[in-house]
């Protein structure tokens, strides 16, 4: 198999797991948006954009850095795992205090959130880092089928327990907090039941080699700085929303996030299986640098398709779904699916760039990219309220694009061009495979 092929063949198992997070997550939401209107749901996201920032602002890019080395196999999974546990565990510790101790500027970060649901939120800190970086394993060693396991497992927990807490019970905001909680813990149980049962692992007990802990520390920081800016860029719009809106603007705002970012499932589902890919072929330039270039035109051309399409029937769709509550959030997707197109190729060129063990690039591009959206959602917010932070947020992820772009160039030398535009062979490709899906169909239809 080819490693063209072999990324395509792990990305159709990425990409059948996010198709079903997304249809569990559009229920969730709908539940969340039915139950808790605008302004609950933007208190929901603010708890969980500080949960967010917590674990990114102390994780030091293990989950990237672990990937990177299982993929090299410089270690035996057993030792792997057991320091990636302990690691873990100081990890989880930092982050839950620094969160703890954000709690005493409450009314300046956090506005009017009830102190009880960040309380909620915090206590979900240590089981997020722990799943996360258990999952980082898998990735590496390309066992993508666990981790989709793991995925789906902290999905399904969080929906069912969104039923029960928010929909039967209901708790309000607080159970969709505490749902999202109890389904880390869901996806932390089926990571520890797969890392015992289908690995030679027998137990979980948390040791430390220092070599091996520096050398992933030393990956991770170059990745920590790129992580934190792409964490800015994505989450740092809610808190200036709410801190110079209010829950009910972040509510509106917040759906229409959602529902764009599930554009990013081509692009989710590639990148994660490209990384490995791009690390295990070292010494091979040219052939990491095709692949790419063949990923990155596909991904773009078909997130343009999505966004054309997602333009026309987002208003209605959105009050459809979620009720005219949320009426606004159809315009403000409208201002953000240039950017989302954008992003989503920018995570497969960042994927390459970090393959090639140059993840302080991606850190350089993201926190120019994250200084541009704090700024202009500053400037834009007071004066256009959701609708500035959709403009601030396309503007910085096209930024980053671009920066992607020439970067690359810079790299491997590729030309710009070859990165985004379609070419006759690539037609040809795209026939093939839509002939192929064809047959099958028929020969099912014929079969019934």
């Amino acid at each position: 198999m080819t490693n063209l092929a072999k990324v395509a063949n792990n990305a159709s198992l990425n990409m059948l797991r996010y198709i079903l997070l997304i249809f569990v997550s559009l229920i969730t939401s709908i539940i969340l948006a039915r139950q808790l209107g605008t302004d609950g749901l933007g208190a929901y996201a603010v708890v969980l954009s500080m949960v967010t920032l917590s674990v990114s602002m102390t994780n030091t890019g293990t989950g990237n850095s672990i990937t990177y080395y299982v993929s090299r196999n410089q270690q035996s999974l057993k030792d792997v795992v057991q320091h990636v546990f302990g690691l873990s565990i100081v990890v989880a510790t930092v982050a839950t205090s620094i969160a703890i101790i954000t709690l005493f500027f409450k009314d300046i970060l956090y506005n009017a959130i009830p102190l009880g649901l960040l309380i909620s939120g915090i206590t979900m800190i240590p089981v997020i880092i722990l799943t996360n970086n258990f999952a980082s394993i898998f990735v590496g060693q390309e066992k993508f089928f666990h981790n989709n396991v793991l995925q789906l497992a902290t999905q399904l927990g969080t929906l069912v327990l969104t039923v029960v807490l928010v929909g039967i019970v209901p708790l309000g905001t607080y159970g969709g907090v505490i749902s999202v909680g109890l389904g880390n813990l869901c996806g932390l149980i089926a990571a520890i039941g797969l890392i015992l049962y289908q690995t030679e692992v027998k137990y979980l007990c948390p040791t430390f080699d220092w070599d091996y802990i520096r050398d992933v520390m030393t990956y991770g920081l170059k990745v920590q700085l790129g992580f934190i800016a792409i964490i800015l860029n994505y989450r740092i719009d809610v808190f200036i929303l709410n801190i110079l809106t209010n829950t009910t603007y972040v509510g509106i705002y917040t759906q229409a996030v959602q529902i764009g970012e599930q554009m990013w499932l081509l692009s989710r589902a590639v990148a994660s299986a490209m990384m490995p890919r791009i690390a295990a072929l070292e010494g091979f330039d040219d052939e990491r640098s095709h692949i790419t270039s063949i990923i990155s035109r596909y991904v773009l051309w078909l997130n343009l398709a999505i966004s054309i399409v997602l333009f026309f029937i987002s208003e209605p769709a959105i009050v459809l779904l979620y009720g005219a509550e949320f009426r606004a959030s159809g315009t403000t997707l409208k201002f953000l699916l240039p950017g989302l197109v954008m992003a989503g190729t920018s995570r497969i060129i960042g994927s390459d760039i970090g393959g090639r063990g140059r993840p302080e690039i991606n850190g350089i591009h993201a926190l120019i990219a994250a200084i541009i959206n704090i700024i202009l959602n500053f400037i834009l917010i007071p004066s256009y309220g959701f609708i500035g932070s959709a403009i601030a947020t396309t503007i910085s992820y096209t930024v980053l694009y671009i920066l992607k772009l020439f970067a690359f160039r810079h790299l491997t030398g590729t030309s710009i061009c070859k990165m985004i535009f379609l070419y006759r062979d690539d037609l040809l490709r795209i026939y093939r495979a839509m002939r192929m899906i064809y047959r099958s169909i028929a020969k099912r239809q014929k079969a019934e």
